[in-house]
């Protein structure tokens, strides 16, 4: 597969999460909502953040480093737009279950970039 397909790929799937997600914030009672209807807010929530950021992560690692190598540059983006999901998407929970404190947003954003360093180190 090309480059061009994979960055497609993930731009199509950013844009279907996020129309999943807009229907279900804008057609769904979180008074009445199920678990279902939260997990999947918050499945479709993550693919979002996870997708803008890889793409973000890409085009930036791109523009400047100048890097031949365009399929490692998508793997660390991807791993980077991953965990970045996994923290926003941690952070939205908490706050939904009233949770969310600000030592607790900085004990997850450590987290977060913790588990970057020990994914870059690892190498």
């Amino acid at each position: 597969m090309s480059l061009r397909s994979y960055l497609f790929g993930i731009f199509i799937g950013t844009v279907s999460c996020l129309a999943a997600f807009l229907l279900i914030i804008f057609l769904v009672n979180p008074e009445e909502a199920s678990l279902l209807e939260f997990s999947l807010m918050f499945v479709s929530l993550f693919f979002v953040v996870a997708g803008i950021m890889t793409l973000i992560s890409f085009y930036l690692r791109r523009l400047f480093t100048h890097n031949e190598s365009y399929y490692s540059n998508v793997r660390v983006s991807l791993r980077q737009g991953l965990i970045f999901g996994l923290g926003f998407t941690g952070l939205a929970l908490l706050q939904m279950i009233r949770l969310l404190t600000w030592w607790d947003g900085i004990l997850l954003f450590l987290l977060v970039i913790i588990l970057e360093f020990y994914f870059k180190s690892s190498k």
